[in-house]
């Protein structure tokens, strides 16, 4: 039995031709129609497998750094990019860098959460969670995984936060132990109530008798 079809192909004069192909699939006499048709898509499909091109590996770290930051970086706001960043290579990626993309599974990811868990807070842990689920979901996006294995990952308990702050009898004891600059620095903290990107923008020309002109931030340092 034979299965005939064709397609159109433009020509150099801008003219379409019509080409007809005939493919053998077996003898009449030994084939219904139903096995025809099943003979049939199981050639069509072999033959489309052949012309997907096989999608190269990848490690968890190597996608991040070609694949999903250039992506994605510039949608983060420019003043906290690059603590965001090393937020998702340290609690993350460091934690997944050499894995391959199609050997990580569910069960991995929730050990590696779980063992987090246990010496870190919850913060840190959510991290890994959230960033670990967002890049896997790019990977699938980009058809270098069929399925998300982060995408039901479950948040462990974690140890209860850390909420220890100085008192007024110790900052005194603290700012006594520091050089000069550093004091000085801890000071105008305290006192005024200032980021640290605030802070160390100032120069002197923002000082205005009693006032303090805030018009800079430092961001990546500059």
């Amino acid at each position: 039995m034979a299965w005939a079809f064709s397609h159109l192909r433009m020509q150099p004069d801008g003219k379409e031709h019509r080409k007809h192909k005939t493919l053998i699939l077996g003898l009449r006499s030994d084939m219904t129609r139903e096995e025809a048709a099943d003979a049939l898509r199981q050639t069509i499909a072999a033959r489309s497998e052949l012309k997907i091109e096989k999608q190269p590996e990848m490690t968890f770290g190597q996608f991040w750094r070609e694949r999903f930051l250039p992506m994605h970086q510039q949608k983060w706001k420019v003043s906290s990019r690059q603590t965001q960043i090393d937020n998702i290579e340290r609690y993350c990626v460091g934690l997944l860098e050499d894995k391959l993309l199609n050997k990580i599974d569910r069960f991995g990811l929730q050990m590696q959460a779980n063992r987090l868990a246990d010496k870190s807070s919850r913060s840190v842990v959510n991290k890994f969670v959230t960033w670990s689920r967002a890049i896997l979901e790019e990977a699938v996006d980009q058809d270098l995984l069929p399925k998300n294995p982060a995408k039901k990952l479950a948040m462990p308990e974690t140890r209860e936060e850390n909420k220890r702050f100085l008192t007024l009898k110790e900052i005194p004891v603290v700012l006594g132990k520091l050089p000069f600059r550093e004091r000085l620095i801890l000071r105008m903290s305290l006192v005024l109530g200032l980021r640290p990107g605030e802070l160390f923008a100032l120069r002197w020309d923002d000082i205005d008798g009693y006032s303090l002109r805030l018009d800079e931030s430092t961001i990546d340092g500059k």
